[in-house]
């Protein structure tokens, strides 16, 4: 049966006799005391996970705040917001209903824009935190397998010993 090796214990007693001496003392507790090789470590990831839960919670409201935009032109609102200029140079009591019309397609192009940049930063964003889950994916795999291993070469050496013994 494979020995199962905790990455800390409160106590030697706890860690098998075997193995005492792969863990060290910090802060209290004793640690697996594991090499980092080729970018694999014994690591607590719990602020990673919190950090990315939050991220993904950010992400999460920002496409929801996007899809508002969905429908808007950047392009048109770029022109609107250009046309506002514009229209801020009329005289109002002349043109009252034109240049109502004229503010509520440049606020309507403002928004437009707005969102356009809001999507941008979104889109970025979850690049990041996909490359992110990616990583921690592909980290967790790789300690798993370095355990597996771990735990097969500890068999293979108490077969040796009791063999021998």
């Amino acid at each position: 049966m494979p020995i199962e090796l905790q990455p800390f214990v409160d106590s030697l007693d706890a860690a098998p006799e075997a193995l005492r001496d792969a863990y060290v003392e910090r802060d209290g507790k004793f640690f697996l005391n594991v090499v980092s090789k080729e970018g694999f470590a014994l690591e607590d990831v719990s602020g990673l996970k919190t950090a990315l839960g939050k991220e993904r919670t950010r992400a999460d409201n920002l496409e929801k705040t996007s899809a508002k935009f969905k429908d808007i032109d950047p392009d048109k609102a770029r022109a609107a917001l250009t046309e506002l200029e514009e229209l801020k140079q009329i005289d109002p009591a002349k043109e009252a209903d034109k240049l109502a019309n004229t503010k509520f397609e440049a606020a309507k192009t403002q928004l437009l824009e707005k969102h356009t940049g809001e999507i941008t930063a979104k889109d970025e964003r979850i690049g990041l935190l996909t490359k992110t889950v990616e990583n921690l994916m592909v980290d967790q795999v790789a300690t798993a397998a370095l355990a597996e291993a771990k735990d097969l070469s500890t068999c293979f050496f108490h077969m040796c010993v009791h063999t021998h013994a």
